[in-house]
């Protein structure tokens, strides 16, 4: 295995961490959503609107979602950028690739899957710690939210790890055509 096809396939992870980090971040949405979707309109007035809620909680996970993207569809020349060289295609062996990749995936699934178990647990325990009739609306939708973000991570953590196979597989399935 040459150093090109090393940094290709830690390019591509990083790209993936990203990804995964973007869509957390996004989920961070329902909090704010949550409470205007139940509210008479009265009081609906007095809330910031739906889409400068949408910007400031979404701007965040879409610049993680951007900058992954770029980084998956300009592998190539970051690995140039990276390594001072100045190819315009990598030539690397598939087959070669397969093993590594997939072991990439499966590490960056368990990286998710840490870094997202503590708050998951945290968030559970939350809901459960404070009596119903002493928690605040806003306090249940923070966590709420919080929860769904974190669920979100670790599902898509799991199944990096779990089906890093099938992931690798749709990847050249789609690069190939």
């Amino acid at each position: 295995m040459r150093l090109k096809d090393l940094t290709f396939v830690a390019v591509r992870l990083l790209a993936i961490y990203i990804f995964i980090q973007g869509l957390g971040r996004s989920f961070n949405v329902i909090e704010p959503i949550l409470p205007n979707l139940i509210l008479s309109d009265e009081a609906r007035v007095a809330n910031p609107s739906l889409l400068a809620i949408l910007l400031v909680y979404l701007i965040p996970g879409s610049i993680f979602i951007i900058i992954s993207l770029i980084l998956w569809f300009t592998t190539v020349r970051v690995v140039n950028l990276i390594l001072h060289t100045r190819d315009s295609e990598l030539d690397f062996n598939h087959d070669n690739l397969h093993g590594i990749f997939i072991t990439g995936l499966s590490i960056v699934g368990i990286i998710v899957v840490v870094n997202g178990l503590p708050p998951l647990v945290m968030n559970i325990a939350q809901l459960f710690q404070i009596p119903s009739d002493m928690v605040t609306n806003t306090y249940r939708n923070n966590v709420v939210s919080a929860l769904v973000s974190n669920l979100i991570k670790l599902i898509l953590g799991l199944i990096l790890v779990f089906r890093g196979g099938s992931i690798y597989r749709i990847i050249m399935k789609t690069k190939s055509e």
